[in-house]
């Protein structure tokens, strides 16, 4: 079973690197028509404080409880036609580039959930595996991607914040909501147990640089690279590398996971007469990843000088030559230590606040504001729903707007209790392949049976007391023996 469980992440953690590899830029989790999808008990993972209301027991389907994925791009002019064919518009992609531009991958696999209604509260179980992935780069390396080094000569470009991170990890909550004012205010909570099975995150510290000599041209590079690691077992170049203990193997995790964290999501509703205003964060915590690989370069700081090549003669021996002045120019003063070492990777919170009113009993509109917030930037989101309830079969339809994009969404949820199913996606427009920026699917199965929220014991109503004037009067029976004459 632990073994299974291993394949299967190592599996995900390479299609995480593939995609990331693959793809130019993608984008930040989204999740948004699933919030306002009321009669789907899976709202819990977006809002611990809802609670089901045509059921009071909820099991998800095993394994396809519910499948996500979410990947695209943040940068106009970059779309997966542009980049399968390698011909981006660069000039667009910088000018309309912010000050960092962020990349996301996100894959999660429902294994288990559970859900049970008891009276007002609510407890939930869930077990999940969950990958994702995320790239950065700031705008200056943009720039010096379309316009050269031209344009900054004697002006040194920060390479700060260039990196990547990835990792997959097994993760368990439990939940509990309650109402706190009958059928007014709700709160919940979720403590999330994480077992991290894979990580690896690189990046280029504060102080990296580039610059172009403006009498020499020679181009110096200093850069402050690290990188972390966990769970995955490398194998390092000859020479390369200096290490001040071995190799880690995967035998040095226990129980075969390569780390341990955990977090916390927090919710709350409150009920009015047609409206509803909910909110939640996510994703408060992180994972502690034990005897990693932390590989950085010996002195802290690698410098490097390219002087350019010898094109007066073209022969073997001058190519030769040429290969090895860039090597020499790269690998210098790149010497680096990889050590074992415990690390923190901290998760993205993510915070939500939501307002729905009930037109009629059969339909919602309702409008969202969602914020990502991570090291290098906020990314705000703004929805608006519309949600057909209390049939079959419903729907809900979305339109978000962020400042990297522009997005239509579409959930669908079949059967309001017994089996259901759902099928959701955030960017139905991501059908036209050639200019989709953005796509994510979400689809499961479930039961839910039970008594509905709304079926709470009424109190007895007790009617007026009858006073003592208003009582009749017992009737007293005389039982002595009559006195005989």
């Amino acid at each position: 079973m632990r073994q299974g469980i291993k394949r299967i992440a190592y599996h995900i953690f390479t299609l995480i690197i593939a995609v990331l590899m693959a793809t130019t830029k993608l984008c930040a989790q989204q999740d948004q028509t699933l919030y306002f999808m009321q009669g789907l008990p899976l709202v819990s993972t977006v809002n611990p404080a809802y609670q089901p209301e045509h059921g009071s027991v909820y099991v998800g389907f095993p394994v396809l409880s519910s499948i996500y994925i979410n990947a695209g791009t943040s940068i106009k002019g970059v779309s997966y036609n542009s980049v399968s064919k390698g011909s981006p518009d660069l000039s667009k992609i910088v000018n309309s580039s912010g000050s960092y531009e962020s990349a996301g991958f996100n894959f999660t696999a429902n294994i288990f959930n559970f859900g049970y209604l008891y009276k007002d509260m609510y407890f939930t179980l869930d077990m999940s595996v969950k990958a994702n992935a995320d790239a950065r780069a700031p705008k200056d390396v943009l720039k010096l991607a379309w316009y050269g080094n031209a344009p900054t000569i004697g002006q040194p470009t920060s390479l700060s914040g260039l990196g990547s991170k990835a990792d997959t990890y097994l993760e368990v909550a439990l939940g509990f909501s309650k109402e706190v004012v009958r059928d007014k205010i709700l709160i919940g909570g979720k403590i999330k147990r994480l077992m991290g099975l894979a990580h690896a995150a690189g990046e280029l510290g504060n102080g990296s640089f580039i610059n172009t000599d403006p009498e020499t041209w020679a181009i110096t590079a200093g850069v402050n690279p690290k990188l972390n690691v966990a769970g995955l077992p490398l194998q390092f170049p000859s020479g390369a590398f200096e290490f001040d203990t071995a190799n880690v193997e995967m035998g040095d995790y226990a129980f075969g996971f390569a780390g341990g964290g955990w977090a916390i999501d927090a919710g709350f509703q409150i009920n009015f007469e047609r409206w509803v205003l909910s909110g939640s964060i996510l994703d408060l915590g992180g994972i502690k990843w034990r005897n990693g690989q932390s590989i950085a370069p010996v002195n802290g700081y690698i410098t490097g000088t390219f002087d350019g090549l010898d094109k007066s003669t073209s022969s073997d021996a001058t190519d030769k030559k040429n290969e090895n002045i860039i090597i020499d120019s790269l690998l210098k003063n790149a010497r680096f230590i990889a050590k074992k070492e415990s690390f923190t990777s901290w998760f993205s919170p993510k915070i939500t606040l939501a307002a729905t009113y009930e037109i009629n009993k059969h339909l919602d509109v309702g409008a969202l504001l969602g914020l990502a917030v991570n090291q290098y930037n906020t990314v705000p989101l703004v929805t608006a729903a519309v949600t057909s309830k209390n049939y079959p079969v419903n729907g809900t339809l979305t339109y978000s707007y962020s400042s990297h994009n522009n997005s239509i969404g579409v959930g669908l949820l079949v059967g309001r209790k017994g089996t259901q199913m759902h099928l959701i996606c955030d960017n139905v427009l991501a059908a036209d392949y050639k200019n989709a920026r953005h796509t994510s699917v979400r689809f499961g199965f479930n039961f839910l049976f039970g008594k509905p929220r709304d079926a709470h014991p009424k109190p007895k109503k007790l009617g007026p007391m009858n006073t003592i004037e208003d009582s009749p009067r017992p009737t007293v029976v005389d039982k002595r023996p009559l006195r005989q004459q």
